[in-house]
């Protein structure tokens, strides 16, 4: 914004007024204004609606006083040489361009004379003063204001330089004292009644984004933020303290990459299975087994997600390597004891990894190696700001290690990994994001001449967001996991046998989030998973060998669930989580079902009948209510009380003949 006014002497002309003004219109201020000095205004009076002017002024110079009346209301102003003064809206007008002493820049640099740097007005009048004020930001239309009543602002918060979005981010109105912080999506909701207000975001390693919001109804706004480095001797930081004083959930950790690349290096890798392990309540399985227990359950009651794929086996070389590589992941968030309506299946925890979204501005690559494996990451738009893909592989060398030692049999002994990851994001429009992610790893590992163990995860997920209006959002995803691994034992030639087994899971997942106009955040949703267990055939391995096949047949599910929860803010103290999911699971044919003599041990002999089940026909059914509630009672704006009920069903389980899983 520039003012300009031209005297008959040719010097600027200090305007003054006097007045008293309480709560006053600006159409009020501007008349009284108007008499004083016969400037004339021009303006849209639906651009100050909602301004008031308090204030005492005796020869006050006029325009620092338009300048902090207009300036905050997002409104610019220009005043020419007859005494007109232009309201704009977020325009700048300049009224014409500085002068070097009568010639062009051009014919002065020709000419061979000096050149002077451009005086700071000048250069004001060039750049229209852009860094006077903090940038403003209008939402919604001044048609549909309704002054006094709250309207819902959304928005996003991106990173500016990968247009990824920001979790955690804080969105602050300091004249009003609220704030909230942005969820996985990097999407915020707050409700405000029209006005104009100052906002600052703030995020760990980017810089502060201040600027001015003017609401005037229902809309959304969507902003940038840059990332910044800040040397520091020593700092102390404490991570999540706003969730777990401010929020309701418990048993809740959630941690972001900058915290995983703290962490020690083990041969050259970051692992985020052993960054958990850190967190309290949980624990190592064991030295050379995979997996963890929470507060003393079981390996199996812990289930792991990478965007949204269960991962069955989350270890490579039996624990000491995660099978997904830290180079793909972007956040990841541990739930135990209290668990969210949305996630079922499991009695312990959920552990759910959040990969990256590749890069929409520019192509990035990174690679490494260390002394038993190597990665290569790349990062790189496909259309500018529109979509991207990120892919990590990984792999290992890691035998030359095993030659190393004195023992013949783990000399001739061989062990490997890999592991690929790859993200696809697009952003069809405004409302409407899709995101596919593929995940395969493989392991082998050879003891000797005697035995081999290979397994591995495949996985993949198509998730579709969309936003149908400012309150409601879906997310639909269809996902696929497999594992499967494979059994040589040929210590005893005769007796050498070979058994593969494999699990496949399909699932078709809904989630719907709906923010009131009150206090109430509302999700629903369902999920539908069918699992095929193919528990394979027990067959010889060589010419040698006697063994019989055995065929251990196949079982097949289906696990659905619906849920509904709400958080309601009670009071300003107060708030209350509380949701019900309801789970069934129906064990399918084909299938037969024994009957036993009663008394007598369950052997082949003892059997009394044999039931057929069809192919799809159920077998049996189970049913369960699975209550969820948590309560917080803030005591001071540091700590709370909190209190949290759930229950839970787990329908599958994993058997094992050893205390620790490799």
């Amino acid at each position: 914004m520039f003012t300009f006014l031209q005297g008959l002497s040719g010097q600027e002309q200090v305007l003054t007024f006097s007045g008293r003004f309480e709560e006053a219109g600006f159409k009020e201020f501007s008349e009284a204004v108007e008499k004083q000095t016969g400037i004339h205004f021009f303006f849209k009076e639906f651009w100050v609606r909602n301004i008031r002017v308090s204030l005492t002024a005796s020869d006050l110079p006029l325009l620092p006083v338009l300048d902090s009346i207009l300036l905050p209301a997002g409104l610019n102003y220009f005043l020419d040489e007859w005494m007109h003064l232009f309201l704009t809206d977020s325009l700048t007008l300049i009224a014409s361009l500085p002068e070097y002493g009568g010639r062009s820049k051009a014919i002065v640099e020709e000419s061979g004379l000096d050149v002077q740097e451009l005086t700071s007005a000048e250069k004001n009048y060039i750049d229209g003063r852009k860094d006077r004020v903090p940038e403003v930001i209008q939402v919604g239309s001044a048609d549909r204001s309704t002054p006094g009543n709250n309207t819902l602002v959304t928005g996003h918060i991106f990173d500016y330089e990968s247009g990824e979005p920001l979790i955690g981010a804080t969105f602050y109105i300091s004249s009003q004292g609220k704030g909230t912080a942005t969820g996985l999506d990097g999407q915020f909701s707050m409700l405000v009644k029209p006005g104009t207000y100052g906002v600052e975001c703030n995020n760990m390693g980017m810089e502060p984004l201040r600027f001015t919001l003017v609401v005037h109804s229902a809309g959304d706004v969507n902003l940038s933020m840059i990332r910044t480095l800040i040397a520091l001797d020593e700092v102390v930081v404490t991570a999540g303290q706003h969730d777990h004083v401010n929020g309701s959930q418990m048993g809740f950790e959630r941690l972001n990459y900058s915290i995983l690349k703290q962490v020690p290096l083990m041969m050259g890798e970051r692992d985020i299975i052993n960054v958990v392990k850190l967190l309290p309540g949980v624990q190592s399985v064991g030295e050379g087994s995979a997996g963890f227990n929470v507060r003393g359950s079981s390996a199996d009651q812990n289930m792991i997600y990478i965007d949204k794929v269960p991962v069955y086996n989350s270890s490579h070389l039996f624990g000491f390597f995660t099978s997904f590589s830290p180079e793909i992941v972007r956040d990841f968030t541990l739930y135990k004891s209290n668990l969210p309506a949305s996630y079922g299946g499991r009695l312990a925890s959920f552990f759910d990894v959040r990969s990256k979204q590749g890069n929409m501005k520019r192509f990035s690559g990174r690679a490494g190696i260390s002394t038993v494996s190597a990665y290569a990451a790349i990062e790189t738009p496909l259309r500018r700001d529109k979509s991207s893909i990120a892919l990590s592989l990984r792999s290992t060398y890691s035998d030359w290690i095993l030659q190393l030692l004195q023992d013949p049999m783990l000399r001739s002994s061989a062990a490997s990994f890999s592991d690929l990851s790859g993200v696809y994001t697009l952003k069809a429009s405004e409302k409407t994001r899709l995101k596919v992610f593929g995940y395969l790893s493989r392991d082998r590992f050879k003891l000797g001449t005697v035995q081999e163990y290979a397994y591995g995860n495949t996985g993949a997920a198509v998730d579709v967001q969309h936003r149908f209006n400012q309150r409601i959002t879906g997310n639909l995803a269809l996902i696929y996991s497999g594992y499967q691994f494979k059994n040589i034992d040929t210590q005893i030639s005769t007796a050498a046998f070979e058994h593969p087994y494999r699990i496949n899971h399909y699932e078709l997942k809904a989630d719907f989030d709906w923010l009131s106009l009150g206090r109430h955040k509302v999700s629903f949703g369902a999920n539908s998973i069918y699992y095929r267990l193919d528990r394979g055939t027990i067959g010889p391995y060589g010419g040698s060998s006697l063994v019989e096949p055995l065929n251990l047949g196949l079982e097949n599910g289906m696990e659905t669930a619906v849920y509904l929860a709400d958080e309601i803010d009670l009071t300003e103290r107060l708030k209350v989580y509380a949701g019900l999911r309801i789970s069934t699971f129906f064990a399918l044919g084909p299938s037969e079902i024994r009957t036993y003599t009663p008394g007598m041990p369950p052997l082949e002999e003892n059997i009394s009948d044999t039931l057929q089940v069809g192919s799809g026909e159920v077998s049996k059914a189970y049913f369960g209510l699975e209550p969820r509630l948590n309560l917080r009672y803030l005591l001071t704006g540091n700590s709370s009380i909190k209190f949290s009920y759930n229950r839970g069903y787990q329908y599958l389980f994993v058997l094992s003949n050893t205390v620790a899983m490799a």
